[in-house]
């Protein structure tokens, strides 16, 4: 019974001066318990977010990478595979003409006419035995119209 009262008084004294300690703390730092622990957490919260933050834009670099890195394995595939139909399609047009004598105008006195055309418009013209038809080619889509 002696030992539960010792006890019972070791406790409140205890108790007593840590209540004296923390009003100590208290008056001294101009805050309340409360007010600290708000401050605390708020600035615990504040670098979890920036810290958060960074690790966001980390992985936000890393997945741009990866799909920049992945596309241009796509764009390249698409243009190994279809580059040759592309080229074949796309680098002449035939010109239809109603007639041959067209066609020596065109050529002109020892081919001159075709040589200024080719260099005025960026094309390479192509006049062979075929009937009514010179073929334009050039890589430019906007020349070779």
């Amino acid at each position: 019974l002696d030992l539960q009262s010792d006890a019972d008084k070791l406790k409140k004294q205890y108790q007593t001066k840590l209540n004296d300690v923390l009003n100590i703390l208290e008056h001294s730092a101009r805050l309340t318990q409360d007010e600290a622990k708000n401050i605390i957490l708020e600035k615990v919260e504040e670098n979890s977010r920036n810290e958060i933050a960074h690790i966001v834009r980390r992985y936000e670099e890393e997945a741009r990478n990866e799909a920049k890195r992945k596309a241009n394995y796509i764009i390249a595939q698409a243009t190994s595979r279809f580059a040759g139909e592309f080229a074949a399609e796309r680098l002449i047009n035939v010109v239809n003409i109603k007639n041959d004598e067209l066609k020596g105008r065109i050529i002109g006195k020892e081919g001159r006419n075709v040589k200024t055309l080719e260099m005025v418009l960026g094309v390479d013209i192509i006049i062979d035995d075929t009937p009514g038809a010179i073929i334009v080619s050039c890589f430019n889509l906007y020349r070779r119209a």
